[in-house]
């Protein structure tokens, strides 16, 4: 006869307690049973360090302290979640040949377990020759920007940086436009960015 089950989580030094007098058999089955000892992370960046349990089963009504350990050992493995990039509700108004204007000073920039590697921004309804990026002010000393060759109306940052430095970054792009004539009145412009896993976000306005 058994008196009393712990489960102990090794590393955090808390324990849960099934304390009551129950055969071999009961304590088997209580084992057995789907959903009585599970283990969940709910953070979304976890310490990826194996987690070691140990059940301990100690004699009932025994004078001498009688227990028989028993551990056990979960494995984290992390998944890359995607970043998220959202744009304001707000609509740029730009009247051409007027300096430069912020695209979207308020989006954000978000990844719950990681870096960004790089971001784009790109004018869907390019006009050639009258439309343009200017970055004069960049949000991050370690992000460099480049021209995309053969895609005129895409720039794109590359280097590795924090959310909020990309953030910060591509809340400094603005739009110019010096044409003198423009057969499309709308622009288009598609924000994407990707984390070091791979993983893109995308938003238009």
């Amino acid at each position: 006869v058994l008196g009393e089950l712990r489960i102990t989580p090794g590393r955090v030094g808390t324990s849960t307690d099934a304390s009551a007098t129950m055969s071999v058999a009961q304590v088997q089955a209580l084992l057995n049973t789907a959903g009585f000892i599970t283990y969940r992370h709910a953070g979304d960046n976890p310490d990826t360090r194996t987690r070691r349990f140990e059940i301990e089963l100690v004699e009932a009504f025994s004078t001498r302290s009688i227990s028989l350990d028993e551990w056990t050992s979960v494995t984290i493995v992390p998944v890359n979640d995607a970043p998220v990039i959202v744009l304001s509700s707000s609509t740029l108004s730009y009247t051409e040949k007027r300096p430069a204007a912020l695209i979207d000073a308020e989006l954000t920039v978000t990844d719950a377990d990681g870096d960004i590697a790089s971001a784009t921004v790109t004018i869907v309804t390019y006009v050639a020759s009258t439309d343009m990026f200017d970055v004069s002010v960049l949000g991050s000393a370690e992000i460099t920007l480049s021209a995309v060759a053969g895609s005129p109306g895409t720039l794109r940052r590359f280097g590795v940086g924090s959310p909020a430095s990309y953030q910060a970054s591509l809340r400094a792009v603005q739009f110019k436009n010096d044409g003198k004539h423009n057969p499309v009145l709308s622009r288009n412009i598609t924000f994407t960015v990707t984390d070091v896993g791979g993983l893109t976000a995308t938003a238009t306005r």
